[in-house]
């Protein structure tokens, strides 16, 4: 073989070895991409984006209806596990400062809400556009889904196929099916005025409670009608009525809530595999066991 065919194999050979390997690469970059995706298309979903007002977009895509729940500025939340009660407004900045991302944010709207928070969306620095979600919808969304700009400006766990979804299923949803809810104008809230003549406001969770359900109901969760024990094994009172308000705000059945003895850990027992236990053991961080609780009439004991 001469010398000029034997290089022009040699430079064909790592032609198509670089080209392999940036395939392989990018087989791994892209599945990686989708398992630390948030969200799967098709389960319930719940965003809280900070946009000086707090909108909480709860998405049924089962039902193909979402409920848009505005959080006033100036009414305090619940931050978790000790900072106290901050204004709405603030929450998303004390969480950058505090964490470094959105995560102290996501907290504090599921603990003041009692629901799920699955996705977060905060504001980077002084980003001057608020995000609303409804623009994603319909075929001028895709120019807002995939630029980089938008995630530069704004910090979130949602990564590109989340949003790639959404934007997905907005074509199957109408703008009609978007009920929009303001706090401020329900008797959920109540209203005090300080002395500087500023107003504040705050929930109402036991009032808010009896809305909940039908803002943040997880349809799947309604089908399978599975019973529920929470036992808290922790140091925290009123641990086990918490989480038991959130698993009713979402539509689950919740039958008994008592206290139990120390645990290291959460467990949740399951007598059967489903979509509940999976949710309460994401939601929670907790180990998910096959098996049933001793003697507990409930499906799934927490």
């Amino acid at each position: 073989m001469s010398k000029g065919k034997r290089q022009s194999h040699r430079i064909r050979f790592v032609l198509v070895f670089v080209a392999g390997l940036s395939l392989v690469l990018f087989s791994i970059k892209a599945v990686r991409l989708v398992q630390s995706s948030v969200w799967d298309g098709a389960a319930h979903i719940t965003i809280a984006i900070d946009n000086g007002n707090i909108d909480v977009w709860s998405i049924e895509p089962k039902e193909k209806t979402i409920s848009h729940v505005i959080i006033p500025a100036n009414m305090y939340l619940s931050v978790p596990p000790s900072y106290g009660e901050y204004e709405a407004r603030a929450v998303g900045k004390l969480s950058l400062l505090e964490r470094g991302d959105g995560t102290l944010f996501q907290a504090a709207v599921s603990e003041t809400l009692a629901v799920p928070v699955d996705a977060y969306i905060v504001l980077h620095g002084d980003a001057g556009d608020k995000l609303k979600l409804d623009e994603l919808f319909g075929l001028i969304g895709i120019s807002k889904t995939n630029t980089s700009q938008w995630f530069s400006q704004r910090l979130t766990n949602l990564t590109f196929y989340d949003m790639l979804r959404l934007w997905l299923l907005s074509f199957s949803l109408k703008k009609e099916a978007i009920e929009v809810v303001y706090l401020a104008d329900t008797d959920a809230v109540t209203r005090t005025d300080l002395p500087d003549q500023r107003e504040i406001l705050m929930l109402d969770r036991s009032r808010f409670a009896t809305r909940a359900p039908s803002y943040f109901t997880d349809q799947k969760i309604v089908e399978e009608q599975l019973t529920i024990e929470v036992i808290n094994g922790t140091e925290r009172e009123g641990a086990a009525n918490s989480l038991a308000l959130l698993l009713t705000n979402i539509g689950a059945t919740v039958i008994n809530t008592a206290k139990g003895e120390p645990a290291e850990q959460s467990v949740i027992f399951a007598k059967e595999r489903s979509y509940t236990a999976s949710k309460i053991a994401k939601l929670i961080g907790a180990e998910l066991k096959r098996e049933a609780f001793q003697d507990s009439r409930a499906d799934i004991t927490v």
